[in-house]
């Protein structure tokens, strides 16, 4: 049997997609809240630090992404943590002014990240695993919102 050249060239390709992501930290995972909603304000990378998310320490979400339009002093972060499997699930809603996480205001096309610190209750760490729902609003209306999982791994206090 033959091996053609091009298989070493396709074996190296696909080690290197499953394990060069997470030697880099790379991002997590997400996806807009609503897939049909043009949002002025895109995310490009989501980061919890650590994760999984142990279940006696905390994390903290990263947020980096572009600003189509200018992101104004008076915005809110929104982060809404559900637990659905638990035995008695739960939504908890924490809010942040923008300006006390990240340099206000956020100019038009311009960078920005934001960390939102110790990100998770001691609530939201009893379950295997956490949805979270983050978003930018501006009087009410959001103009970022991106959904993503968070594994919770450790022991369960008694």
């Amino acid at each position: 049997m033959t091996i053609s050249h091009g298989q070493p060239l396709l074996l190296l390709l696909l080690v290197s997609l499953f394990f060069v992501p997470a030697a880099l930290g790379s991002s997590r995972v997400f996806r807009p809240c609503n897939i049909t909603h043009p949002y002025p304000v895109s995310v490009r990378t989501v980061d919890i630090s650590p994760h999984p998310v142990d279940r006696s320490g905390n994390s903290n979400i990263t947020i980096a992404g572009y600003a189509g339009i200018q992101i104004p002093d008076g915005a809110t972060v929104v982060v809404n943590v559900s637990a659905p499997f638990l035995v008695n699930p739960y939504v908890s809603i924490k809010t942040f002014p923008i300006c006390d996480i990240t340099e206000c205001p956020v100019r038009l096309f311009g960078r920005f990240a934001f960390t939102v610190p110790n990100a998770f209750i001691p609530k939201e760490l009893n379950g295997l695993l956490n949805i979270v729902t983050l978003s930018i609003k501006v009087e009410q209306e959001p103009i970022m919102c991106v959904v993503f999982n968070c594994v919770v791994t450790g022991r369960r206090s008694t």
